[in-house]
C-alpha cells in the first residue's frame, strides 16, 4: 500500500450506551476511539458487490487503512465533515497486520 492512497482523515468512534440520563435512557454519546487515522474510500463495484452477496440495498463502500487491531465490527468510522460509515466487516489483508480493509455502509 502506497502512502498516497491513504489520504482521507478518518476517526474511529463507538456509540457508548452504557451512559445514561436523569430518566435512565441510554444517551447514545459518541466516543472517539482512534484520532488522526489515515484512509481510502472508494465505493465497491458490481463485480465486488455480487461477490459479496449483495444485488441491491444501501450504497456500500471499502475503506481501506492501516492495520490497527482495535477495530472492530462495532465501532463506527467517521469522516472529517462528519460522515459516518457501519462497518460491516473488517479483514485483515493478507494476514500481515499492514493494512485492513472494511466493508462498510453509510450510516442514516
Amino acid at each position: 500500500m502506497l502512502i498516497g492512497e491513504l489520504r482521507t482523515p478518518l476517526k474511529v468512534v463507538r456509540i457508548n450506551n452504557s451512559a445514561v440520563d436523569g430518566l435512565g435512557t441510554p444517551t447514545g454519546e459518541v466516543v472517539t476511539v482512534i484520532e488522526n487515522m489515515w484512509g481510502q474510500i472508494r465505493p465497491l463495484t458490481g463485480t465486488e458487490r455480487l461477490a459479496a452477496g449483495q444485488i441491491q440495498g444501501q450504497p456500500t463502500w471499502i475503506i481501506k487503512m492501516r492495520y490497527d487491531s482495535r477495530i472492530t465490527r462495532k465501532h463506527i468510522i467517521q469522516t472529517r465533515d462528519g460522515q459516518k460509515y457501519n462497518i460491516l466487516s473488517v479483514v485483515n489483508v493478507g494476514m500481515k497486520n499492514e493494512s485492513i480493509e472494511m466493508l462498510v455502509q453509510e450510516s442514516v
